[in-house]
């Protein structure tokens, strides 16, 4: 095994555990390791191989993608306490505290007070120009980074003392130091009556 490339080891723990034809499988971070190309070609045939089994994986993992690409139902634990559980769009749609709201969020969500709220705004919900009749806010841009498919963009709120990180679709023409208006829908804001992470 020590001479098989980090994919081969991955597949071949993963053909050990099913041709025992364990009903349960128990994968630990599986693809955290593998590079982004690998891990999508492992992703799917492990959801084939596990649907075919019909074992019962519980996948432990710190990425949200995984959560859902992989999972039928998920538990959100926090230093060993379950947030909240369910199917994962569920979750992503109607987290039950800030907490739970950033364990599925990467990058984190951008979180703000208002009217004795902590307020938070997924990276994906900002839009860039602010559309009408939205809550809207100026962005100070600080950083941008961009794999082509998408831009990720950094930058300080106006009375937020944390940065905010936007994720916007395809290339962006913002630049370091640009001053730019940016808005939310209002249905994107969860609200919550105190911090819980």
């Amino acid at each position: 095994p020590h001479e098989l490339s980090g994919g081969q080891q991955q597949r071949l723990a993963i053909a050990r555990a099913l041709a025992r034809e364990a009903k349960v499988l128990l994968l630990d971070e599986p693809l955290v390791n593998l590079d982004f190309k690998l891990r999508e070609e492992l992703e799917g045939e492990l959801r084939q191989v596990l649907r075919e089994s019909g074992a019962i994986a519980l996948y432990t993992t710190s990425d949200p993608r995984d959560v859902f690409n992989m999972a039928d139902q998920a538990l959100l634990l926090d230093n060993g306490d379950l947030l909240q559980a369910g199917q994962p769009m569920d979750l992503y749609r109607k987290p039950s505290s800030l907490a739970a709201m950033q364990l599925l969020s990467d990058p984190g969500v951008n979180v703000f007070e208002q009217n004795r709220e902590i307020c938070a705004i997924r990276p994906e919900h900002l839009h860039v120009p602010a559309r009408p009749n939205e809550p809207e806010f100026t962005l100070r841009v600080s950083g941008i980074e961009t794999s082509g498919s998408e831009t990720f963009v950094h930058g300080l709120v106006d009375s937020v003392s944390q940065p905010w990180v936007l994720r916007l679709a395809g290339l962006s023409t913002l630049q370091v130091g640009d001053q730019t208006p940016i808005s939310v829908r209002p249905q994107d804001i969860a609200r919550f009556a105190e911090s819980t992470g």
